[in-house]
């Protein structure tokens, strides 16, 4: 005799890491979210949620920065999360809730000749810090659900080792980074 188990959203979300599953599925609900869960890639996000280092946490940030985001960024976002591109920061001015224009978050200057356009970070690894970000520091979260333009910086490439920095400038001034004692 074979036994089928009956599954509920509960329980899948108890297997994919939430500990609060019942709190979780009436989450799921939210008009903020409730689109990019049941929609397609919905699924590939709740992995990604349980995957956090505190699901519910992750899931209520998400919440809350998708309720605050200004339209044109919450577009972005979603985007992100459904595993697109995200649309360049050049081909929409972000907004501050007050509706007056806000200058995209700056990029850090880096060293690096290869490309640093938002395009250059894969649209799963953004998706993938976001999450880490949401679900790892409640002071993040709060940061992002005030100033959701901000969360642009994850789109940018990881900044180099302080040994590939190195080896950069002594190339810049001519000198050989696996030279004992490079000189230029």
């Amino acid at each position: 005799m074979v036994v089928q188990r009956v599954t509920t959203p509960t329980a899948n979300l108890a297997r994919l890491g939430f500990k609060e599953a019942a709190r979780a599925a009436k989450m799921l609900d939210d008009p903020a979210i409730a689109d990019l869960v049941r929609g397609e890639g919905g699924a590939g996000l709740l992995e990604m949620l349980g995957e956090t280092a505190d699901p519910e946490q992750a899931l209520l940030g998400l919440i809350r920065l998708m309720e605050a985001a200004p339209p044109e960024v919450a577009t972005s976002l979603r985007q992100v999360l459904t595993g697109r591109p995200p649309q360049s920061p050049a081909a929409r001015a972000p907004a501050n809730r007050a509706g007056t224009s806000r200058a995209p978050a700056r990029r850090p200057s880096t060293t690096s000749t290869e490309a640093t356009s938002p395009e250059s970070v894969a649209p799963a690894t953004v998706r993938e810090r976001l999450l880490d970000v949401l679900g790892a520091s409640s002071a993040l979260t709060d940061v992002l659900v005030r100033h959701p333009d901000l969360w642009e910086a994850l789109t940018w490439p990881a900044p180099k080792l302080p040994e590939e920095l190195r080896d950069d400038l002594l190339r810049a001034v001519g000198a050989d980074p696996q030279a004992e004692m490079p000189v230029a």
